[in-house]
């Protein structure tokens, strides 16, 4: 599979959801929810991840800067976030693509049923009018 972020107007290709890339975009994600470690530890840990996974030439061509002291920390968030839906983005077409198809069927079950129940009342009426 083919995964692409767009950060600022540009497109960057990401590797392959790996295990080893699903473990690094979690261990991200509970850095961030652990208690007690420092913001700067936070932002660094998701700084090297984004370099991790996009280059340290597409992070600065991206962000303006590797270095976390250079950069708008919600940029750091954003492109992490971004990137998590580029990931996220074939299982969540798949899904909502599933989704759409139950709801297409929904309105053609209930006329198929009308049909059926109006068949029914039919047949019943010429049976009651030959006794």
């Amino acid at each position: 599979m083919t995964y692409t972020v767009i950060i600022n107007g540009r497109s960057y290709d990401l590797p392959g959801k790996t295990l080893a890339v699903t473990e690094k975009l979690d261990d991200v994600v509970r850095t961030d929810r652990t208690p007690g470690v420092s913001v700067r530890e936070k932002f660094q840990k998701t700084m090297n991840c984004l370099i991790d996974l996009m280059g340290r030439d597409s992070v600065e061509d991206a962000l303006g800067s590797a270095d976390i002291d250079s950069v708008d920390v919600n940029d750091i968030t954003l492109a992490f976030r971004m990137i998590v839906d580029a990931y996220n983005k074939p299982l969540d077409d798949y899904t909502r693509a599933q989704g759409a198809g139950a709801l297409a069927q929904l309105p053609i079950d209930k006329i198929v049923a009308l049909a059926d129940a109006a068949k029914q009342v039919s047949q019943m009426e010429a049976a009651a009018k030959k006794k």
